[in-house]
């Protein structure tokens, strides 16, 4: 049964748990909060103890003006997983997320047996080309500035992309309450890179022990990992599995491909510690 819960301490993290078996935390990308997971949750959950936060500033977890660097985002989930795991757990991320989940790996090893980083920031200056972080996120965060409930930052939205007006209503009602829930500053943080201030993807790659799968979206479709990047993140390691068609919202868009090929990964070999 899914149950929520908030940890303790200065910096108060929301989070949900759901299922048994051996640990598996799902970590969601700027904008986003663990319900971004829905679409393959359950199904993870027949199998793993899911543990799914909202990232601080995100959804129901504390706000921190100023303090939004993925490495202090890497140390709330830490203490989350010491906190609520048995065990060193499965890390499935997403986009920004992908970031922190680095650095939970490579500072963490004892916390992290597994890594699955779904088309990851790998290559900072690309992403900031993108038009995500050219138009969008400004322009989402212009919204927020100026509307702070679901009502008036529904017809804000709608009338700022006009393209989102043909989404199915319950697509376009998460987003709003996302939105809704989300820290301005967050996404400022994010916009004007100091969110990722002092974060080397390829670098921290290197330094993680832990087995590391990377689920790369179609660059034709949007995805975020360059050919470059691909092939820097096998030379460091990493798996990485090509997902042609697939847009940079890889879970959301095709659930049962994106699960087919985690569970896959996932029962290849039994997971070995990230310090054995």
């Amino acid at each position: 049964m899914l149950t929520e819960r908030s940890t303790a301490g200065e910096v108060a993290i929301h989070y949900v748990l759901d299922g048994s078996g051996p640990p598996l935390l799902l970590v969601h990308g700027v904008t986003k909060t663990w319900r971004s997971w829905l679409p393959i949750l359950p199904q993870l959950s027949e199998r793993w103890r899911v543990i799914a936060p909202d990232l601080r500033g995100h959804g129901a977890s504390a706000r921190t003006p100023g303090h939004y660097q993925v490495q202090e985002i890497a140390q709330d989930l830490a203490r989350l997983l010491e906190a609520s795991a048995e065990g060193p757990a499965t890390v499935v991320a997403h986009s920004l997320g992908g970031a922190v989940a680095l650095h939970l790996a490579a500072e963490h090893p004892d916390l992290v047996a597994r890594l699955v980083l779904e088309d990851p920031l790998l290559d900072l200056d690309l992403v900031y080309r993108h038009p995500i972080a050219t138009m969008m996120f400004p322009a989402m965060l212009g919204i927020l500035r100026e509307n702070r409930t679901p009502e008036t930052i529904a017809p804000a939205l709608l009338a700022t992309f006009p393209d989102v007006s043909g989404a199915p209503p319950e697509m376009l009602r998460a987003w709003v309450e996302e939105l809704a829930a989300l820290d301005p500053e967050a996404l400022a943080s994010t916009i004007d890179r100091s969110i990722l201030a002092g974060h080397d993807p390829i670098a921290l790659l290197g330094q993680v022990r832990a087995p590391t799968l990377i689920l790369r979206a179609d660059p034709a479709s949007g995805g975020f990992v360059p050919d470059i990047a691909a092939s820097a993140a096998r030379q460091a390691g990493a798996e990485v599995v090509e997902c042609p068609g697939l847009s940079h919202e890889m879970h959301e868009q095709d659930p049962r491909l994106v699960l087919d090929t985690l569970e896959a990964w996932l029962q290849q070999e039994p997971a070995r510690r990230a310090n054995g």
